[in-house]
């Protein structure tokens, strides 16, 4: 990588001084079906699959200053799987009222075991059933949901949010929105021990939350012009931060 003979004699003339054959695989597959039950019922599921492997073998040559002896091989893997399936079911029994509601489910497998010695493989399970409604009167349309994740790495968390929209003239609209929202803490903050920074884990630890509030405006009165403006504010509590150890 680097030759700095002047600086550190013929002995250690590389900094680091290795070969290396990695190799990774992503495999990722999706499968849907749907179909109407009633001209007013219509059913959906999908089956989600994520997979990534990797290895690699490094060997590490003579003249290195920050490496192991030469001759010594060191070997890498890991695989990273997410599997799941969503069910959803929308209803709509007359122009005025629709509603979809249904549930996400996740299972994660992460094996990182050859990077870190004391990493577990880990599991977590994920569940989130979600409902959506939505009712117009006239041009006022009104939204109104809930979603509820359950995490087996971090808990639970429930999300409501609600909305309206207001249609005018032809192809104009305004439209307000506030909902609960949340960020997962990364899975080696809670479960496991961070590879790069070495971070030990906080089984307590909670997600990261907001109150997202947006409003906006569209338009395309005009046949080759269409307008859209929007505006957004996210207030965040319960940040995460990371304090020594000792």
């Amino acid at each position: 990588f680097l030759f700095l003979p002047d600086l550190l004699g013929p002995d250690n003339p590389y900094y680091w001084n290795y070969k290396a054959d990695y190799h990774a695989i992503e495999n990722v597959a999706s499968l849907k079906f749907a179909t109407n039950v009633t001209p007013a019922l219509n059913i959906e599921t999908q089956l989600k699959y994520n997979r990534s492997n990797f290895d690699g073998t490094t060997n590490y040559l003579a003249g290195s200053l920050f490496q192991p002896p030469e001759g010594t091989i060191t070997t890498q893997e890991y695989v990273d799987q997410k599997l799941g399936f969503t069910l959803k079911g929308s209803y709509r029994p007359g122009e005025a009222l629709s509603i979809v509601s249904g549930v996400d489910y996740y299972r994660i497998k992460a094996d990182f075991r050859q990077f870190i010695a004391s990493q577990p493989v880990i599991y977590v399970d994920s569940v989130a059933p979600f409902v959506n409604m939505e009712y117009r009167i006239g041009n006022l349309g009104l939204h109104a949901g809930a979603r509820y994740d359950y995490d087996s790495s971090f808990g639970d968390q429930l999300s409501p949010s609600f909305g309206a929209t207001f249609n005018f003239f032809k192809a104009s609209l305004f439209r307000v929105n506030v909902a609960r929202t949340f960020k997962v803490p990364p899975l080696w903050y809670t479960l496991g021990v961070s590879y790069f920074e070495q971070i030990l884990p906080n089984p307590n630890l909670r997600p990261e939350r907001a109150w997202a509030y947006s409003a906006g405006f569209e338009s395309q009165e005009l046949r080759y012009i269409y307008v859209k403006l929007s505006g957004y504010y996210h207030r965040m509590t319960d940040g995460i931060v990371e304090i020594p150890a000792t």
